[in-house]
């Protein structure tokens, strides 16, 4: 082989192993960098179902503080209305006192009442002699009569009892809001925390998702790089292919040319013997057949065309 079509050949197996060993990096990069891709879309897919539950417990808590705000309403309205009954009441309290000092009155005249209202029952529910009950109802005028005199005294207490089981009834459900606003505040409370705890775990990932893209993106610049370099290797790989090729057209054609020479300088030889009448040998004899066949295939006797025969009338 040619000492120019070995060198050729050298850079050949060169340039192939540069390409093998850029395949092999290029293959390794792109793994790589599928790895890190893949870590950032799990980021991604991450961060997206954190958003949504953040949104989830946002709107929670808003509904909560609503609720609260709503409860505290109707606490504000119970406690208004606590303390106009307390007003009302201190006001029918001045008065009672006030009536009890102008009055001569030296007893209670709601436990008085209290006990008319229990003889009345005691009368309509157990059984007692004619004698008893006359005396009873005897103790019952009596008692009315001396309560008939503070009868002022008695409404006002009236209203006053009446008063404090209505302040008694709106501190219940004042409390019972209050329980509530309690409770919602404090569910509001966990699903604020919930947020925030949520948010800073989204910050935490975030930063992970721009790390891994930044790594994936940094092997891609470089998988691109290389994948280049490969193409312009493949590049000369196809040049220095060509040369070859292009060599061996060229020996290829000189042998043939070369070999075309001898055999035309044999044939010359073979002629000559046989115009001088010399003895052929094996060799020649072989050519000279080689030759006759030659001609009869360049150049076929034409065979004789048929005339037409002519037809009388």
């Amino acid at each position: 082989m040619p000492e120019d079509n070995k060198e050729i050949v050298q850079q050949i197996l060169a340039v192939k192993k540069e390409i093998n060993a850029l395949r092999t990096s290029l293959n390794e990069i792109n793994q790589e960098k599928e790895t890190w891709f893949e870590k950032k879309e799990s980021y991604s897919s991450e961060i997206r179902k954190l958003i949504g539950n953040v949104k989830s417990a946002k709107g929670e808590r808003n509904q909560y503080t609503t609720e609260v705000k709503e409860a505290k309403t109707h606490r504000k309205k119970f406690n208004d209305e606590i303390r106009k009954k307390i007003t009302e009441i201190k006001k029918l309290k001045d008065e009672r006192d006030s009536l009890l000092k102008d009055s001569r009155v030296r007893f209670d005249p709601l436990r008085l009442k209290k006990e008319i209202d229990g003889l009345e029952y005691k009368i309509e529910t157990q059984p007692m002699s004619f004698e008893a009950e006359k005396r009873t109802m005897a103790r019952i005028k009596d008692m009315k009569r001396e309560l008939e005199g503070s009868k002022g005294i008695v409404d006002v207490s009236e209203n006053i009892r009446k008063l404090s089981r209505e302040i008694r009834d709106l501190k219940k459900q004042a409390d019972e809001v209050h329980a509530k606003i309690q409770k919602k505040a404090a569910e509001s409370q966990t699903k604020h925390e919930e947020m925030l705890a949520k948010s800073g775990v989204i910050d935490e990932l975030k930063a992970k998702e721009e790390e891994a893209y930044k790594k994936f993106f940094e092997l891609k610049q470089k998988f691109t790089e290389i994948n280049n370099q490969l193409k312009e290797k493949l590049g000369e790989l196809n040049g220095l292919t060509d040369q070859v090729n292009q060599i061996k057209a060229k020996k290829k054609k000189e042998r043939h040319d070369k070999e075309e020479k001898e055999l035309k300088d044999k044939e010359k030889v073979v002629e000559e013997k046989i115009q001088k009448g010399k003895k052929l040998t094996t060799e020649d004899l072989l050519l000279f057949q080689k030759m006759e066949a030659g001609k009869e295939e360049s150049s076929p006797e034409e065979k004789p065309k048929p005339k037409k025969k002519s037809s009388k009338k």
